[in-house]
């Protein structure tokens, strides 16, 4: 694992949570996670509703921005339902922003 220059930190409840914005790993670079593994979004929810997320389910960023960590952004949901509205996102987004297929020919 390369060194990291850069590293953003946040202070929530007395915990710090850092992430690594040039990590090429998409979770330590779009995700807040505390020193005990907890991500900030998670930990930001529990506070709110004053219970854990029960087993089974995620916090999930409505607006799909990972960085959006205020509390009216994020939504309890099911894994089965967090895989189903990510899936779902990714292929618009596909949809959207189509990748560009060049023909060449060869001979």
């Amino acid at each position: 694992m390369a060194l990291q220059k850069y590293v953003e930190i946040v202070l929530f409840e007395g915990i710090i949570y850092n992430r690594l914005p040039e990590s090429e790993d998409h979770r330590c670079r779009n995700y807040f996670r505390g020193s005990e593994g907890k991500f900030l979004h998670v930990a930001i929810w529990e506070s709110h509703h004053k219970r854990s997320v029960p087993e089974g389910h995620v916090i999930h960023h409505k607006n799909f921005i990972p960085l959006d960590n205020s509390i009216e952004n994020l939504e309890l949901l099911t894994r089965e339902d967090h895989t189903r509205i990510q899936k779902l996102y990714e292929w618009k987004q596909a949809k959207a922003y189509p990748k560009v297929c060049l023909y060449r020919d060869w001979e």
